[in-house]
C-alpha cells in the first residue's frame, strides 16, 4: 500500500489515531537526539541508546503494517507491542548508566 493510503487510512481512523501518529514521529526524534547525547557517554550507552532508538523505529514499522492490514494483522502488533518493551526497557538502562 502506498504512503498516501496509509496517511488516508490513518486519517480516517479519527484524532486519536492521528495524535498517535504525530506522538510516534515525536518520539523518534526525541530518540535520534538521545543517541546524539549519549557519544558523551561509555560505549555501553551508545549501544543501549542505539537499540532503543532501532526499537522505536520497528514499532512504528509494525504500527504502519498494522494499519494498512485493516486492523487486522495480528503479528503486526505484536511488533508493535513488543518493539515498544524493548525500547522502554532501553531507554531505562540509558538513564541508569547516565545519571
Amino acid at each position: 500500500m502506498p504512503l498516501v493510503g496509509v496517511l488516508g487510512l490513518i486519517e480516517s481512523g479519527g484524532g486519536f489515531l492521528v495524535w498517535h501518529g504525530v506522538e510516534g514521529v515525536v518520539i523518534v526524534v526525541l530518540g535520534a537526539t538521545i543517541l546524539t547525547l549519549s557519544f558523551k557517554h561509555h560505549r555501553g550507552v551508545v549501544v543501549s541508546a542505539l537499540l532503543a532508538l532501532l526499537s522505536v523505529v520497528s514499532a512504528g514499522i509494525g504500527g504502519v503494517m498494522f494499519v494498512a492490514s485493516g486492523f487486522s494483522a495480528g503479528g503486526a502488533s505484536m511488533q508493535m507491542g513488543g518493539s515498544f518493551i524493548a525500547a522502554y526497557a532501553l531507554y531505562f538502562i540509558v538513564l541508569y548508566y547516565t545519571k
